[in-house]
């Protein structure tokens, strides 16, 4: 291996560093760590909140990956069958756009939502993990 190319590898693995933590500072600064996103997705839906999407939809796909593997927890509904006709539950509650989040109290939000507004839309109050030494 050259020195060219061993610079370069170098510099792809900053890169790929830089950005990992570039995401868990993002999380961070929407006010929910990492590990909280299964404890929200968890209220939402103990809560009676829905989140109406289709398989197909781009920006279904983006608010699916602000909860990456917490997203299992999260209320959703497929409003779309395999030909991209839409469902008869999303039809009933008129949903015309995705993502469509549907709260308790009747409030509607089309379209993706951060991890912060869906804290404060739900009434999420995270709570944080204290470390076993107390600290």
């Amino acid at each position: 291996m050259g020195k060219l190319q061993l610079t370069g590898l170098i510099v792809l693995a900053i890169i790929i560093v830089l950005v990992i933590t570039a995401a868990g500072y993002a999380r961070q600064k929407a006010g929910l760590p990492e590990y909280d996103t299964a404890a929200l997705a968890h209220h939402l839906t103990d809560t009676g909140v829905k989140v109406y999407g289709t398989f197909w939809c781009s920006a279904c796909k983006a608010q699916k990956e602000l909860f990456g593997e917490a997203w299992q927890y999260a209320p959703y509904v497929e409003c779309s069958d395999t030909n991209g006709e839409q469902l008869e539950v999303c039809k009933a509650e008129k949903i015309e756009g995705y993502p469509t989040w549907v709260f308790p109290d009747g409030t509607r939000h089309a379209g993706m939502l951060s991890l912060e507004e869906l804290a404060e839309a739900g009434n999420f109050r995270p709570t944080f993990p204290v470390p076993a030494d107390g600290s």
